[in-house]
């Protein structure tokens, strides 16, 4: 059997969540002081507690505002537990989410004519 160390999951989640559409990153923070740049320009972060082939999610993450926050983080969740079992065979037994900040819509781009 295959043993999977926390970092490979943390880092699959972590390329799986910043797939979702209207899902940003968070920053890393120090003291509740943002570290390291916009939160826009992160991925989002993941800790993983694996335990053969169970594993226990905590996610951080931004969500474009004004998207609705429980449907977007229900989505993410979803498809965690989806593609870690797809991808990883690895049975997910929760996903705790925190939302960092919403994003503020992006400006439309403006052609100069």
């Amino acid at each position: 059997m295959t043993t999977l160390h926390d970092r490979v999951v943390e880092r699959m989640a972590a390329r799986i969540v910043g797939e979702v559409d209207q899902v940003g990153g968070a920053a890393h923070r120090v003291l509740g002081v943002s570290t390291g740049g916009d939160e826009a320009e992160q991925i989002p972060q993941v800790t993983a507690e694996v335990h053969g082939r169970v594993c226990a999610l905590r996610v951080r993450l931004s969500v474009d505002y004004p998207a609705p926050v429980a449907q977007v983080t229900d989505h993410v969740r979803r498809v965690l537990i989806d593609r870690l079992a797809e991808l990883a065979d690895v049975r997910v037994r929760t996903v705790d989410i925190t939302v960092t900040a919403l994003r503020p819509p992006r400006p439309a781009r403006r052609e100069i004519r």
